[in-house]
C-alpha cells in the first residue's frame, strides 16, 4: 500500500500492524532449532513499535500464553474460543498448497463479522493491534469432479 498525503496508519495499525505481525513471526522462526529464517532485525523493529501482543511473542513468551491473553480478550466480545488449541508446536505446514486442494475461501473483516450478529467493533488500544480490521478466512472442501 502506498502511503499518500492523508493517510493515517502506522507500524501499529492497518497494514502497518500487518508487517510488525509478519516481523514478530520472522523473530519467533529465527529463534527456532531448526530456522528456515535469520532476521536478526525482526525483535528489535517488534520491539520499537511496542504492540505489547506481538512484543511478547517475538520475545519468546510461549505461543500458549500469548493465545490464552488473546482467548481472554476475545471472550469478553461474547466469543466461545480457544486460540490455543489453533495451532502445534513445532508443526511446519504448506497451507496455500493445502487449501489449492480443492477448497473455497472467503474472508471477513472481524468489523464485518461483529456487525453481523449485532456485536460492537472493539475499541483500538494503545498496546494492542486492533482486531476490528483483521480478515478472517473460511474454507470449505470442494467436491472432486
Amino acid at each position: 500500500m502506498a502511503r499518500t498525503d492523508n493517510d493515517t496508519w502506522d507500524l501499529a495499525t492497518s497494514v502497518g500492524a500487518t508487517a510488525t505481525l509478519v516481523a514478530a513471526a520472522r523473530a519467533v522462526a529465527t529463534k527456532a532449532d531448526d530456522p528456515l529464517i535469520d532476521d536478526r532485525f525482526a525483535e528489535p523493529l517488534v520491539r520499537a513499535v511496542g504492540v505489547d501482543f506481538l512484543t511478547r511473542w517475538a520475545a519468546g513468551e510461549q505461543a500458549r500464553e500469548v493465545m490464552r491473553s488473546a482467548t481472554e480478550k476475545w471472550r469478553a466480545y461474547g466469543f466461545d474460543l480457544e486460540f490455543s488449541e489453533l495451532g502445534y508446536d513445532g508443526d511446519r505446514n504448506d497451507v496455500a498448497a493445502y487449501l489449492a486442494s480443492g477448497w473455497a475461501s472467503t474472508g471477513r473483516t472481524m468489523s464485518q463479522l461483529l456487525a453481523d450478529h449485532g456485536r460492537p467493533t472493539p475499541a483500538r488500544g494503545a498496546d494492542s493491534v486492533s482486531v476490528a480490521d483483521t480478515t478472517y478466512y473460511t474454507s470449505i472442501k470442494q467436491a472432486i469432479t
